[in-house]
């Protein structure tokens, strides 16, 4: 079924069970239903790598994409893709609980708990403790450092990469809210070119 809208046609797949979004993937780019840049997305970076070791099986070249990478090897795969060295782009879109504003209240008020923790475990230090006031401040900063690089939720790959020419878009996985969806789906029909966004989902019954 299908719909069209500013430059994108807009279509979902009803599937009968989870094994048949691999097949269907397959389907579409094997016989060029869907042809040109694609970048597929899913919600986790074990799908990602499951569909990408499906896809090498029958010789079709894809890259996967995900926010735990490093940033240089970032980099040079969305330069790749855009260069057109491979079609195939295999984004893991982690969720994000910031995408409502249930999230956004969430995310600011356990920014909060952890400023208030911070300031009680420096208060309860006695005066002649400072090496171990450092020791905490500088254990926090690089725990949180560490979250910021295990999450980069900045780099959430339906959001402010420059990809170039895609063709199509392909929900392998469901997006988590209607505000995903629609960021993914700005990955294609970009400066009124036209594209296709493909859902695939899978039946409760």
């Amino acid at each position: 079924i299908g719909g069209h809208g500013q430059g994108a046609s807009h279509y979902y797949a009803k599937l009968g069970s989870s094994v048949d979004r691999f097949l269907v993937t397959y389907a579409m780019l094997r016989l060029n239903v869907i042809s040109g840049k694609v970048l597929v997305f899913t919600n986790s970076v074990n799908a990602a790598f499951r569909l990408k070791l499906f896809l090498d099986q029958f010789k079709l070249k894809s890259a996967v994409l995900n926010s735990e990478l490093p940033a240089n090897s970032r980099i040079h795969c969305v330069e790749q893709f855009n260069a057109g060295i491979f079609d195939i782009l295999i984004a893991t879109d982690e969720i994000r609980r910031d995408d409502t504003e249930e999230g956004l209240g969430k995310k600011r008020s356990s920014e909060a708990d952890e400023v208030d923790q911070d300031t009680v475990g420096l208060v309860v230090q006695s005066d002649d403790d400072d090496e171990s006031v450092e020791k905490q401040k500088k254990g926090k900063k690089e725990k949180r450092s560490s979250k910021k690089v295990k999450g980069d939720l900045e780099f959430g790959v339906a959001r402010g990469v420059d990809f170039r020419g895609v063709a199509a878009v392909i929900n392998f996985d469901i997006p988590e809210s209607d505000i995903a969806y629609t960021h993914r789906a700005g990955r294609t029909a970009r400066a009124g070119a036209s594209g296709t966004v493909l859902s695939l989902v899978v039946s409760d019954h």
